[in-house]
């Protein structure tokens, strides 16, 4: 994904794990070409793997994480 991105010139902006339903997390990726913007649904765990390439922070909702940051960290 990574060289992908690259090729295409696409700059990462943001990792997000959104939200959890039914034990299941939900992340996005905020992705920037040129002048536009867009969110895209990814797995959480490649998500973990895009930031962790780049070096970018993991952001996490503040409700999710007050909710379930006690079973998780």
């Amino acid at each position: 994904i990574k060289n992908i991105l690259n090729a295409f010139e696409i700059e990462i902006l943001q990792v997000q794990i959104t939200d959890m339903r039914e034990e299941t997390y939900f992340a996005k990726l905020f992705l920037k070409k040129e002048n536009k913007i867009v969110s895209i649904d990814v797995r959480p765990s490649d998500a973990l793997a895009i930031a962790v390439r780049y070096q970018w922070p993991i952001l996490v909702n503040k409700d999710l994480l007050e909710k379930h940051g006690q079973d998780s960290c």
